[in-house]
């Protein structure tokens, strides 16, 4: 198992990457998670060329490699498609297809990339619904993921009731996330726990990993 971290709020530090890194490698950590959604789906990132885009990340995947690090993961832009914003799909699934090449860049075997949900979507309401859109996003992308060789993790996920209390969501439960996997039946798609996803939907992630088992458990998020 590989240890690795966020570096999603360095920026905010003014820290060149070089000295991220360096901090992260003596610090004892063996790669980066790669906070790709921070840039969000209008990002400048994502109107670079192809080959802008390559340089800058592989700019960066140097100065990582250089400090005996590499890139475990990235996460792609959260706000893959909010539900029914029909208007600006086209530009927000264009976000995932950038960052799955960013992804590649970047020499990353994972891209973590949510499922596409309702914030109020709670426990198994419009689970069906809920699934077609999905299918239909994830297989939209997996030509890209082939084509760059990188596998999606789809996260555990939890909601709200509408009184602002946690519960179950989209891929809240080891049978949401395997169904996912199981109904794309591509080795494209993993999945990634996160720890404090699954106590906000009142799982518990201990039982989460062993039910998933290392077939589809590839990313952790603690």
């Amino acid at each position: 198992m590989k240890i690795g971290t966020q570096i999603g709020f360095a920026d905010k530090l003014n820290l060149e990457e070089e000295v991220i890194f360096k901090t992260l490698a003596d610090a004892g950590f063996d790669c980066v998670d790669y906070p790709l959604m921070n840039e969000g789906y209008q990002g400048a990132i994502w109107q670079l060329s192809d080959s802008e885009l390559r340089s800058k990340m592989e700019t960066t995947k140097d100065i990582i490699h250089k400090n005996g690090l590499t890139v475990c993961q990235t996460h792609s832009p959260l706000d893959g498609y909010w539900w029914g914003n029909i208007s600006t799909k086209e530009a927000r699934w264009h976000a995932q297809i950038q960052a799955i090449k960013a992804s590649a860049y970047l020499g990353a075997p994972y891209v973590v990339i949510h499922p596409l949900f309702s914030t109020y979507r709670v426990d198994q309401q419009k689970y069906e619904e809920a699934k077609k859109l999905n299918m239909e996003y994830y297989n939209f992308l997996k030509p890209y993921l082939e084509e760059y060789n990188v596998k999606a993790a789809i996260e555990n996920l939890f909601g709200y009731y509408p009184s602002k209390i946690t519960c179950r969501s989209i891929c809240s439960t080891v049978s949401n996330l395997k169904d996912y996997v199981d109904t794309l039946d591509s080795d494209r798609f993993v999945v990634c726990l996160d720890v404090g996803h699954a106590v906000l939907a009142l799982q518990d992630p201990v039982e989460m990993i062993y039910a998933l088992g290392k077939d589809y458990l590839k990313v952790t998020h603690m």
